[in-house]
């Protein structure tokens, strides 16, 4: 048939022997023969150091050297130790790294099938010195026979004896144990379906896949119905979500005293005010769960950055029947929570119920302001931290190990809050207004996890290599050698990606003069712009041993507005005629940058870093009169400072990864000049504004060129 030639198995074998002449000492891998061609059917191929070779039965085959089927070819090998190995059609076998004992046994060997079928026959070697490895996944055999068909995509193995564990290449920790003949998985990079028996009878594989027939026929099917390794097992987890928010307060009750009730009465002020808006926010995660049968319990704390800021007006009333603008304006900007989560899941899909406490930051800002000169005006604000509850529900969808996305509603409940506004004009003494404001709403979220569950730990190095994925042969663990020094997963090479996230900017206001106005210079208070951010990143990584060096620059639209209300000029009338009972200043962070160098520490696909360069941050600020909105002064600049940032990266695939990264970024004070608008002042109003932003980001990479791994 073909090439084949009718050895006897004897005879095979004493070819083999006496071409292994130097069993005793360290071998020369590039040409150390370690074993024989038993049956060769139609055309087979070696090639060994750039040299090719027709293989023919009873023909010695060497280690390191690549053995090709043909279509509608085989082979069968069988090494020193009476291992064999059967090689279907339209096969690549490469035989790497054999070290062996002088007493004929293997030390460590390495066989890696890149694709099509084949089916293992343990031999006499002690446990562990075999690992057969495909790009999917790693077996460590001895004494065990089971079937393996490598495709593009997946590696698919079906024991037939023995007992062996498969892990997965890209996540060392998803492992499934075969103890029973018959059963089979699909393995991809980092997941694993099964084990399952298969649809078909256990030669089935052998008929269709081992003999020499077209390589299109060698189908494998398996049962539809595999049962996936549980995505929601217990442990440890962190990440990062963003989302909108509904401010729902409600009305706005305003009281007061005498004067105050008068206004009311007469309709000068209103009763209520209707307050409402929209905002976004971000934040981070972090929980711990636990997992009974499909149930899923946990703990999960989390803390957002948002900006849920309701407002409302009743501005002055053209008919004339109100003479009085009331404003009142909410802002939640902090809020953390403490929740319980419980909830079934089904597969790769988590649905649940949380509840529990939560604590915001509030901002509180009102005034009533008169039409007209010689009436009082009142003005407050207010912040403060106050405790409510929240409950809600979500989904949560496992991703390649070890990343889950979530979608998740929220409903907030923070109380009652009073504000008290001071009537500042000294044209009623004694007088004052209430506020009395109601916090809640609803956030609804999207977020990326880490799980930190069956991560290899420095205890466990001795027992999960970090460079690769294996299964043993056999029920009782031995630990494999330790771990070459260079990792498998290398971050070398050029990225280019996107991110999202969130951001809060802390703003100082400090009012240093405007020309021909007698207002002397002054602390204007402070505020936080909250906001979303959308961009992209772009960099280079060079990594040495575990550690990685880098340079990264990226860019960000972004949207962080916040405001505060000032009496720097109240009451005061310019040159214009203009008067001003106070006034509110407002800031818009438009977008933001970096250029940074990057130091990280690398344990396989995962890289712990911190950054550290230069960022620059583009602003719009402006000062509104307090009591017709309209605008006083405007700017609009690029500030430059530093920034620093700590992230962690995961990758996945072939070239792809996420991150989670938080960066903290410093502009200093600087003077700034806001052109004033005609109608109301001429010249600039000076302002000494301090800022400083942090933002907490999830992003995804692309790395350019092949992935680099390290060889064995």
């Amino acid at each position: 048939m073909g090439n084949s030639r009718a050895y006897p198995f004897s005879a095979v074998i004493r070819v083999a022997l006496s071409l292994a002449a130097v069993l005793g000492v360290e071998p020369a891998l590039a040409q150390r023969n370690i074993g024989a061609a038993v049956t060769i059917e139609r055309e087979v191929s070696g090639t060994l150091a750039g040299r090719n070779r027709a293989l023919n039965s009873g023909d010695g085959v060497f280690s390191n050297e690549n053995i090709r089927t043909a279509n509608a070819s085989a082979a069968q090998l069988q090494f020193l130790d009476q291992t064999k190995l059967a090689i279907g059609p339209s096969a690549s076998v490469v035989l790497d790294r054999f070290i062996y004992n002088p007493d004929r046994t293997a030390r460590e060997v390495t066989v890696e099938v890149a694709r099509g079928a084949a089916r293992w026959f343990g031999g006499v070697s002690r446990s562990q010195a075999y690992h057969v490895r495909t790009p999917h996944a790693s077996i460590g055999v001895r004494g065990t026979i089971f079937d393996l068909l490598v495709e593009a995509r997946r590696t698919i193995v079906t024991l037939r004896e023995g007992v062996i564990v498969v892990c997965t290449i890209g996540a060392p920790q998803r492992c499934v144990t075969l103890d029973t003949p018959g059963q089979v998985v699909i393995v991809t990079l980092t997941t694993i379906e099964g084990p399952s028996r298969a649809s078909s009878s256990e030669t089935r594989f052998a008929e269709l896949c081992l003999r020499p027939v077209d390589r299109s026929a060698c189908v494998v099917t398996t049962t539809a119905e595999l049962t996936p390794t549980p995505a929601w097992g217990g442990g440890f987890y962190a990440g990062v979500h963003g989302g909108g928010v509904v401010s729902r307060p409600g009305p706005v009750n305003v009281d007061g005293t005498a004067a105050v009730l008068a206004s009311i009465a007469a309709g000068n002020v209103p009763g209520t005010i209707e307050t409402q808006g929209l905002g976004a926010l971000g934040g981070v995660q972090a929980g711990y769960s636990w997992r009974f049968g499909p149930g899923v319990v946990g703990l999960e704390a989390d803390f957002s950055a948002l900006n849920a800021r309701a407002s409302g007006d009743v501005p002055l009333d053209p008919c004339g029947c109100l003479t009085v603008t009331t404003t009142a304006t909410q802002m939640l900007d902090y809020l953390g929570t403490l929740r319980a989560r419980a909830g079934i899941t089904a597969g790769d899909l988590f649905a649940y119920g949380t509840a529990g406490l939560a604590v915001g930051h509030i901002r509180l800002d009102g005034s009533i302001v008169p039409g007209t000169a010689g009436n009082p005006t009142y003005v407050g604000n207010r912040s403060l931290l106050r405790a409510g509850y929240v409950v809600g529900g979500g989904v949560e969808f496992a991703l390649a190990s070890p990343l889950s996305l979530r979608a998740e509603y929220l409903h907030y409940e923070l109380g009652k809050q009073t504000l008290g506004l001071d009537e500042i004009t000294g044209l009623a003494p004694g007088e004052s207004a209430v506020m009395q404001f109601r916090t809640r709403g609803d956030l609804v979220r999207a977020g990326i996890n880490v799980s930190f569950a069956g991560w290899p730990t420095a205890a466990s190095a001795m027992e999960i290599s970090s460079h690769s994925a294996l299964a043993y042969a056999g029920s009782v663990y031995k630990a494999p050698p330790p771990p070459p020094p260079a990792p498998l997963f290398s971050w070398t090479g050029f990225y280019a990606g996107a991110h999202g996230g969130a951001g809060w900017a802390h703003k100082d206001w400090f009012f240093g003069g405007l020309a021909g106005i007698a207002v002397p210079p002054g602390p204007e208070g402070s505020h936080v712009a909250t906001g979303g951010l959308a961009g992209g990143q772009l960099g280079f990584n060079y990594q040495i041993g575990a550690w990685m060096w880098g340079v990264e620059a990226d860019a960000s639209w972004a949207n962080l507005r916040g405001d505060n209300i000032s009496d720097i000029f109240s009451p005061l009338v310019f040159s214009t005629g203009n008067q001003m009972a106070g006034n509110r200043n407002t800031t818009v962070v438009n977008g933001l940058g970096t250029i940074a160098g990057r130091v990280g520490f690398a344990s396989d696909r995962t890289l712990l870093y911190g950054k550290a360069g230069g960022a620059w941050a583009s602003d719009k600020y402006r000062v509104l009169d307090l009591a017709t909105g309209g605008v006083v002064a405007t700017s609009s600049e690029t500030r430059w400072g530093w920034v620093a940032g700590i992230g962690i990266e995961r990758a996945f695939l072939e070239n792809w990864s996420v991150k989670i990264e938080y960066n903290y970024m410093d502009f200093g004070k600087k003077h700034v000049a806001l052109n004033c608008v005609p109608g109301f002042c001429t010249g600039t109003v000076a302002e000494e504004i301090g800022q400083n932003v942090s933002i907490i980001k999830a992003g995804i990479n692309y790395r350019f060129g092949r992935p680099i791994t390290a060889s064995y």
